[in-house]
């Protein structure tokens, strides 16, 4: 069950961040994504990576998590097809990735 909309990794769809990756006004939190590693403000801004870009890298490198120890322990492709199915539902919005990513 999602817990806040706000809180959804548009990266890789986890849904239990600590805090939302931007902030009302679209600025970033820098919040790091324990499953793809992405950090919001820093990928997308300083690194050049649009969400879609970085997803395609994190799923060709294996789909492994950043913070190993919240690695769900049966981690597998269907679960993170599933859990991809959660970035439709993100709500974040930054003025910067909606440039570079057309949405």
């Amino acid at each position: 069950m999602i817990k806040d909309c706000r809180k959804i990794c548009p990266v890789c769809g986890y849904d239990d961040l600590d805090e939302g990756p931007f902030t009302e006004g679209g600025y970033p939190t820098y919040e790091i994504c324990p499953c793809c590693g992405y950090e919001f403000g820093y990928d997308d801004e300083a690194a050049g990576f649009s969400y879609t870009a970085f997803r395609e890298k994190w799923i060709a490198g294996g789909f492994r998590w950043f913070t190993e120890e919240e690695q769900p322990n049966n981690w597998d492709r269907p679960m993170m097809e599933k859990q991809l199915s959660n970035v439709k539902l993100s709500k974040a919005k930054s003025r910067y990735v909606a440039k570079i990513d057309n949405i």
